[in-house]
């Protein structure tokens, strides 16, 4: 990934809705063209609820 690129991250508490944030690399992820940065900001929550859902 490279400056200007569009992301999402997950794994942070808070700032997934924020122009400029700081995240561990491991955690940040290709936001395709087609999704808006509003959806993005949400994807980590329903991932990590059928998560805890399915495993914890």
């Amino acid at each position: 990934m490279k400056v200007d690129d569009r992301v999402f991250t997950v794994m942070t508490v808070t700032g997934t809705y924020a122009e400029y944030c700081v995240a561990n690399c491991s955690y940040v992820f290709s936001l395709p063209s087609n999704v808006s940065f509003e959806a993005g900001s949400a994807l980590g929550t329903p991932y990590f609820t059928a998560y805890r859902a399915l495993v914890i």
